[in-house]
């Protein structure tokens, strides 16, 4: 298929130049029999008939740009869900939990996970985010863990129960911080927040 480092043209109705222009850009498999017009098994096919590079879909060659791309988006936006960031990015989980990987002292997943608890209803909006994607110690993950959950905390007890299910994710302190925008008002206050 190659005579002598110089691609054939077209073969048999995939076009080789093209096929090649387009994953040097970075595109997908999926995407490239998209924009050609055929099955993603023959994009593949015809990439390793015509040697070209192979690459592993969980590391793409622009990580640097997937990095200032998610960087951008949640910089802009409150955190947001993984979900959300797929489609809003046009990536896979794949990517992003490369990303996560790679650059853990820039951002940080949420996993705020419910179980049998005598408060579940009042988190619910909350777990059904989850898993959340924001960046390293953003501020704004205490309004935008208050405005997920659904109740008034009033009560020692209740503002206890609330650090203790938010604690490991978001700190003990920011943890306070939502129990405080849920209406408890602590009589010793340890810490300022803004």
């Amino acid at each position: 298929m190659v005579e002598k480092g110089i691609l054939i043209r077209t073969v048999v109705g995939v076009d080789a130049e093209e096929l090649k222009r387009m994953r040097d850009e970075g595109l997908t498999n999926r995407e490239i029999a998209e924009n050609l017009g055929i099955s993603p098994t023959t994009v593949q096919y015809w990439v390793k008939k015509l040697n070209l590079e192979r690459r592993n879909k969980a590391y793409p060659k622009n990580r640097m740009d997937l990095r200032n791309r998610l960087y951008r988006l949640l910089k802009r936006n409150d955190p947001m869900s993984k979900r959300e960031v797929m489609e809003t990015l046009g990536l896979n989980g794949d990517h992003i939990e490369a990303l996560l990987i790679m650059f853990p002292e820039t951002f940080q997943k949420l996993n705020f996970i419910v179980s049998r608890r005598r408060y579940s209803k009042a988190f619910h909006d909350l777990s059904r985010a989850s898993p959340v994607l924001t960046l390293k110690g953003d501020p704004r993950i205490v309004d935008f863990t208050a405005s997920k959950i659904h109740m008034k905390v009033q009560t020692p007890y209740e503002a206890k129960s609330v650090v203790q299910f938010l604690k490991y994710q978001i700190g003990s302190h920011r943890a306070r911080a939502v129990v405080e925008r849920l209406g408890y008002r602590y009589k010793n206050k340890i810490y300022s927040w803004r």
